[in-house]
């Protein structure tokens, strides 16, 4: 399968993945990691990903699932009947004046359909015609024939404008009736690239340039022919993505590049595609790596590389599949000790690390590695998997429950599941009313997994276009198990109302809605549960409480509010009603601004996790980090309230590093710094 083929990837948006990410790395105060929500076992003719997938974000991902204001848009006709979606496309230019975007295509995600669309606009306009039978339940009146007056979220996924694509200055949007849709975007603007020998300061003249939307850095021939879209040209080069560069990613404003040069290592930057400007980037001397398998593996292991140093330490940046009988040769590595490691599995979240090693890489050398690759354990025989699921009906009518299978156990075996044709078979968002009931039992419903591998699993139930619901593991034995009960708890209400730790406040308090003030519920539920799920519900503005429904059992409960830190509480959910009060600890920003000859330069992408924070004493402070697609060159950093606190300041690539900070922290309003960086 060619490297950029599609892959899904997990529902989260991209601000609030960053936001996950980088508190779990600077805040222990934070919520738990987004760790993504596991898949079903691979099988036959599913959604194994090839291990080269790995190259590719799919736009089936849903983009951002922030809980940032989204602007309401969408002109709607009154219900119930067909409804109209009404909506322009505007082309920005770069003098900012605004026109209609004459022809122009359209890619969206709605989120009352479930669906994506495309759609062609002749003259710069749009409409959508919607069906109440083909909305998702939980956006219908209690009747299920007329339309609620929010719609859910729509996404847009791309803009062609005839044939160069388009960059949205708004990708996510509340859908509500009577407000028309307007869609602002721009063609992308060239960057002027300087790419200069770091150690001499001599500007390359071959200079190569790949997409780092997947992380992984080009090593083969195939790899180069596929996925280099500027080959060996002199710096200073002119540089703007085309279409065909930018159809598997998410059309974002900035976008990461691998930016190298025969003999040197590759540097991933980010580039602003919406300002466009000049960018320099320095480069280093290469070493190379020859690295030879011993003894046998399967056919699904493939071959990883990760630094151990520099903003990219740990990261698989490199994928490749081993030939028996050749050593692989692979080029371009940055000097340093790299983790070479061997891993093998059908299901991509869960496969075995085989073999793995330490290596150190030298400027303009050749390091050797031979890797031993140990005889695998025999799988046992694949078994039968099956049961009952109990679901109590209130859920059901919450919207569509969807219920899938994953293994638990890390596999390297080479295995797929084997299903038959008359049994009411489980794999990954199988519809729960699809499922055969029980006879005399409303509530029951029969399902199979198929035959597999003996070991641990779980079974999700997930409503689709929130997340996982509940998850319950279990074992199944080499003798197989077909009568599995699976009851999923009933619902209960949850009334929470977040309150200002220091003034006792409800944050709610007089407000309709909880996006009014920036706050985002989740909440994780019991049974190994990975990734939290964002909680939706209403808002009583009288009290400042926040009424929604959870699971009966064990859950962890995120508050997120705009100037608070993220606060977590470990609750026993119980029938009927539960009352919680959660203090909010507010934060104070200092709102960083990188610029470079009175223009804006780009925050790169880890730049930010590695800013030290500290009090006068030298003592490292909890922080918080956020930053915005239509500011790239903007981070936020949210900070306790300590006084005097002092910001060390990584080195940005191409730029000389910013001297240390120290700053007078103000509750009463953000500190705006503006860091002037100096080309090298």
């Amino acid at each position: 399968m060619p490297r950029n083929a599609t892959r899904l990837a997990a529902l989260a948006t991209a601000l609030l993945l960053a936001w996950f990410l980088v508190v779990e790395h600077r805040s222990a105060l934070s919520a738990p990691p987004m760790e993504g929500l596991t898949s079903a076992p691979a099988e036959a003719g599913s959604d194994l990903q090839p291990l080269l997938e790995a190259r590719a974000t799919a736009r089936q991902a849903q983009p951002t699932g922030s809980d940032e204001p989204r602007i309401a848009i969408a002109a709607l006709e009154p219900a119930p009947g067909p409804a109209t979606l009404r909506g322009r496309v505007l082309l920005e230019d770069e003098r900012g004046i605004l026109r209609g975007a004459s022809e122009c295509t359209i890619e969206l995600w709605m989120d009352c359909l479930d669906e994506g669309l495309e759609i062609y606009c002749s003259d710069g306009t749009w409409t959508v015609e919607l069906d109440p039978e083909a909305l998702q339940p939980k956006f219908l009146d209690e009747d299920g024939t007329s339309l609620n007056a929010d719609l859910g979220t729509l996404e847009v996924w791309s803009i062609l404008v005839g044939d160069q694509p388009a960059l949205a200055t708004q990708s996510s949007f509340n859908v509500h009736r009577g407000q028309e849709t307007i869609i602002t975007c721009r063609l992308p603007q060239p960057t002027l690239l300087r790419v200069i020998d770091g150690a001499t300061g001599v500007e390359l003249n071959a200079v190569d340039v790949a997409s780092a939307y997947s992380d992984l850095i080009p090593v083969t021939q195939e790899d180069m022919h596929d996925e280099l879209v500027v080959r060996s040209e002199p710096s200073p080069l002119s540089f703007s993505p085309n279409f065909e560069d930018m159809a598997e990613m998410l059309l974002e404003n900035s976008l990461p590049w691998w930016i190298g040069s025969q003999g040197y290592g590759w540097e991933r930057v980010i580039i602003d595609h919406r300002r466009g400007g000049e960018r320099s980037v320095e480069l280093f001397a290469a070493g190379s790596l020859e690295l030879t398998l011993l003894g046998d593996w399967p056919q699904t292991t493939s071959i990883e590389l990760s630094p151990l140093f520099g903003p990219l330490e740990y990261e698989d940046i490199i994928k490749l599949i081993p030939a028996s009988g050749r050593p692989l040769s692979v080029p371009r590595l940055a000097p340093g000790t790299w983790r070479v490691s061997a891993s093998s599995g059908v299901h991509w979240r869960h496969r075995a690390t085989l073999a793995s090693a330490e290596v150190l890489i030298t400027a303009g050398a050749t390091s050797e590695l031979e890797l031993e690759i140990p005889a695998l354990a025999p799988l046992g025989d694949p078994v039968p998997m099956g049961g009952i699921l109990e679901v109590p009906p209130t859920w059901m009518e919450t919207g569509t429950l969807t219920m899938s299978l994953e293994i638990l156990d890390d596999l390297p075996h080479d295995y797929e599941v084997i299903y038959h044709s008359d049994q009411a078979s489980v794999s990954k968002n199988t519809e729960v009313r699809d499922l055969p009931r029980v006879d005399g039992e409303a509530n029951q419903y029969q399902w199979h997994g198929g035959l597999r591998p003996p070991g641990r699993y779980a079974a999700q139930i997930a409503l689709r276009g929130a997340g996982c619901l509940w998850r319950q593991e279990f074992e199944l034995g080499y003798q197989g198990d077909e009568r599995l009960l699976l009851v999923m708890p009933a619902p209960a209400r949850i009334r929470v109302v977040p309150v200002d730790a220091e003034t006792t406040r409800p944050i709610l308090g007089g407000h309709a809605s909880q996006r009014e003030v920036g706050v985002g519920f989740s909440f994780r539920g019991s049974g190994g549960q990975m990734m939290f799920t964002p909680l939706h519900g209403e808002v009583d503005a009288t009290s400042g409480t926040f009424v929604s429904t959870l699971p009966v059992g064990p859950v962890r409960l995120s508050v997120d509010a705009d100037g608070y830190m993220w606060e977590t509480v470990h609750l026993e959910i119980q029938p009927g009603d539960n009352d919680v009060t959660v203090l909010m600890h507010p934060l104070l920003e200092v709102q960083v601004s990188l610029t470079c000859d009175g223009g804006p330069v780009t925050v790169p992408d880890n730049w930010f996790w590695n800013t030290e924070a500290t009090d006068l004493t030298g003592e490292e402070l909890d922080m918080g980090c956020e930053n915005s697609p239509d500011r790239p060159e903007w981070v936020r950093f949210l900070l306790p309230n300590v006084g005097t606190c002092r910001l060390v300041f990584p080195e940005v690539n191409g730029y000389e590093r910013p001297s240390p900070v120290e700053l007078r922290l103000d509750p009463l309003q953000p500190i705006e710094l503006i860091l002037n960086l100096r080309r090298k």
